[in-house]
């Protein structure tokens, strides 16, 4: 099974039902659980021992609408559960973790060992609500993934929805690899000594036939990714 860390909602402490991700995860057959933003530190250990990947979502906790309360419950759940998989990992348990918009950003932020306490000091004004092409710019397990065919197609076919309004510059980071660019700022990474995978877009959204193409690749990505645990 592969877990999801839910949102948090606005203006209350309930978490948001991701169906979406939930719909993608399971497109390839995979099974998907949700998990409460809200969860406790001994339950979440408990959760991430019995499942095989995890997927952090997109959302706009970044936005001041959401209380401190609300944030710092998020954030310290999503850096318990970095902490954790990382463990995983080191000890010899492949454990794949997936981040989504504003999961990417704080995935990238996590490896360079930021905490942020508000993320517009840390990333960039980014705004963009867009269908996109994808274009692979470096060699990478998501890169290798697609046949040669379909990353030819994805780079002059809208595939990718992007709906943000931040983003992560294009600066050279020694522990990940930037798997693609958009605009000037990094559109997917991948860690290089974890399985750890992120997107600005939303593979969770497709739009036309060809996107739920590229977003039921991307599913099958992350189940191969959990089968190998």
């Amino acid at each position: 099974m592969i877990g999801i860390i839910a949102f948090p909602e606005v203006h209350t402490s309930r978490s948001v039902f991701p169906s979406n991700y939930v719909n993608w995860i399971e497109s390839s057959g995979a099974k998907a659980v949700v998990l409460p933003y809200t969860i406790s530190p001994k339950k979440l250990s408990l959760c991430l021992d019995k499942l095989s990947g995890l997927v952090w979502t997109g959302g706009a906790i970044e936005s001041r609408q959401y209380s401190t309360l609300q944030y710092n419950t998020y954030m310290n759940t999503l850096q318990l559960s970095f902490d954790i998989i990382k463990n995983y990992n080191d000890k010899g348990r492949y454990f794949p973790l997936w981040g989504t918009c504003l999961g990417f950003e704080i995935l990238v932020l996590f490896g360079k060992h930021v905490k942020p306490a508000n993320l517009f000091e840390h990333v960039q004004s980014h705004p963009k609500s867009a269908k996109d092409c994808i274009k692979f710019t470096h060699s990478s397990r998501l890169k290798d993934w697609f046949d040669p065919e379909m990353r030819k197609k994805m780079e002059i076919t809208p595939c990718a929805l992007h709906h943000h309004t931040l983003g992560v510059d294009i600066n050279p980071m020694k522990h990940l690899t930037i798997v693609s660019t958009d605009s000037g700022f990094i559109n997917m990474i991948e860690y290089k000594k974890y399985p750890f995978y992120g997107v600005q877009f939303h593979p969770d959204q497709p739009f036309n036939a060809f996107s739920r193409k590229v977003s039921h690749q991307f599913s099958c990505f992350l189940k191969n990714e959990y089968l190998k645990t």
